[in-house]
């Protein structure tokens, strides 16, 4: 008994180890194996075209874009499509996945064809009476009396149910001011305003052309000291903020975030840049100023980027090619490095002012 618990103790402990291990080969693979990425174009007579790949853990995980053809960007894993969009997207598709063209195609008018043709067979039949009547009275005839009974009948729905709505009308604002006053006399609420408000407003009527003018002036003190505390408010919160930022251990944090966004940059920007550039502006003057600043750029570019002028056309043509790669792991360890840090979340803290705090514990 003993040595079958042990085995299936062993079994599961290689089992458990075989796991982490895979657990552990993956993180490795996630962090260890670079994202490739590599951007092509030209710029010629034609148009612009452009060319983009992504790709991770040895071309798994592909991300392709392509424009202007086949257009469209595309992510595989294997040789398996998990997306696909059109940039730009068609107007067609675009039409036709609108909520409101679906509906437009789903709600077709049924019937709008047979009705016509029905309206027009009655009307050639002499079977529609209003159309038959206006007939007969161009041309001096007397209505008929089947005509005139058929639009009586037709009119007279209509005017049984506006003389209901009118009799009804009565008796429904009846019991809806009935359910009101019986709702306000058992909350207590009478309908008549307060003493106070109505000794205000005589008041306010008793008052004099000078009184009126006193009290506009109050009104505007009122609004001014109003907004002297808002300015005080904001000025004294602005004057803690800079004493904030201006404190040592604020300066350290930004270095330090300034320090890690460096790297993480460094990580990301590409190895090779490649470049040539055909330009002219028309004019031989600004365009040697263009080819001059260039060329004083050119040793902080640190990049193979060939420029040729052209003084007589107005032209440009180009043609890139850039390429790289992304180290995860310094991304995750720089990102971490600066969310872990102690001085960050002190500052966070620190960024509530003291006339906030005591706001919130008042409003608490």
């Amino acid at each position: 008994m003993l040595t079958i618990v042990l085995r299936i103790l062993s079994v599961l402990g290689i089992l458990l180890l075989a796991l982490c291990a895979l657990a552990v080969t993956i993180l490795l693979l996630v962090l260890f194996v670079p994202v490739t990425y590599r951007i092509s174009g030209v710029k010629d007579e034609e148009g612009f075209r452009i060319n983009g790949k992504v790709n991770w853990l040895f071309g798994i995980f592909r991300l392709r874009y392509g424009y202007p053809e086949p257009g469209e960007l595309t992510a595989k894993i294997l040789f398996l499509t998990l997306y696909r969009m059109k940039i730009p997207p068609d107007a067609t598709e675009d039409d036709s996945s609108k909520p409101d063209a679906k509906e437009r195609k789903k709600k077709k008018p049924v019937g709008s064809g047979a009705s016509k043709a029905a309206a027009g067979r009655e009307a050639s039949n002499g079977e529609n009476p209003s159309v038959n009547a206006a007939a007969e009275q161009k041309e001096g005839k007397k209505p008929s009396t089947d005509a005139a009974v058929k639009q009586k009948a037709e009119e007279s729905p209509s005017t049984d149910a506006a003389e209901q709505k009118t009799e009804e009308s009565p008796s429904v604002d009846a019991a809806q001011k009935m359910e009101e006053n019986d709702a306000k006399a058992q909350e207590g609420i009478s309908e008549d305003p307060p003493a106070d408000a109505l000794a205000e407003e005589t008041a306010e009527e008793n008052l004099s052309g000078f009184g009126k003018i006193l009290q506009k002036f109050r009104k505007i003190k009122y609004t001014i000291h109003g907004i002297y505390d808002k300015i005080k408010e904001i000025w004294n919160n602005i004057s803690y903020y800079l004493e904030l930022l201006q404190e040592e251990e604020t300066r350290q944090l930004f270095s330090h975030v300034r320090l890690r966004t460096g790297k993480i940059m460094k990580s990301v920007w590409p190895g090779h840049i490649r470049a040539d550039i055909l330009f002219g502006t028309g004019s031989p003057d600004t365009t040697g100023y263009l080819y001059g600043a260039y060329c004083m750029l050119f040793p902080m570019l640190r990049a193979d980027i060939c420029v040729t002028p052209d003084f007589e056309e107005a032209v440009l043509r180009a043609e890139f090619d850039i390429s790289g790669h992304i180290a995860v792991w310094v991304l995750a360890v720089n990102a971490g490095r600066i969310a872990l840090d102690k001085r960050l979340w002190r500052l966070i803290k620190k960024a509530v002012s003291p006339e906030i705090k005591t706001a919130r514990k008042k409003a608490a």
